[in-house]
């Protein structure tokens, strides 16, 4: 009886492992996410990103350095959804995710690829650099900004889509510009 009893709980310890390790689906994620910048007046920055992706790890250090950190903060309600895994890294996608990139048209671009969205979940703008004009389906991912033209383009970017202080975008101008 013991044996039967110890040999249950390791099984349930197993499961509830195995539970915590799955991430979350990628709308439960984002319906969260839009909750939360309704209550707090703020957008979205949706970034699609994979452990791989080194270009992913500088753009996030580049938000998180103290420089910027205050500045996104105040703006946005910032969320992640993993795709594109390797093969042996595919448990740590996002359910549904690959469907939200090829909705936001960045199914075939490069990661990182990010959007930002109103608290209702519509596309203000994204990470494609593209001419005046052109609708969000056109231009080339810029990933994480790191050359003059991407950070440039980057700024005009929170600029339409955030409250954002000449000092603020000053130092997100510098900061990404370290990113080379």
């Amino acid at each position: 009886m013991k044996k039967i009893l110890f040999t249950v709980l390791i099984l349930i310890f197993q499961i509830t492992q195995i539970q915590a390790q799955t991430p979350a689906p990628a709308k439960e994620i984002l319906s969260k996410a839009l909750e939360q910048a309704k209550k707090e007046k703020k957008k979205v920055l949706l970034m699609y990103h994979a452990s791989w992706c080194g270009w992913c790890k500088k753009m996030d250090k580049s938000i998180e350095d103290a420089s910027c950190k205050a500045a996104f903060d105040k703006n946005f309600v910032i969320i992640h959804l993993t795709v594109k895994e390797t093969e042996q890294n595919k448990k740590l996608e996002n359910k549904g995710a690959d469907e939200l990139l090829t909705q936001h048209n960045g199914a075939n671009e490069g990661l990182p690829f990010w959007v930002f969205l109103d608290d209702k979940g519509k596309v203000i703008e994204n990470a494609k650099l593209r001419k005046s004009g052109e609708s969000l389906d056109k231009g080339q991912n810029i990933g994480c900004p790191s050359e003059e033209n991407e950070v440039e383009a980057f700024i005009e970017k929170l600029q339409l889509v955030g409250d954002f202080s000449k000092d603020d975008l000053t130092a997100i101008r510098k900061r990404f510009l370290l990113n080379k």
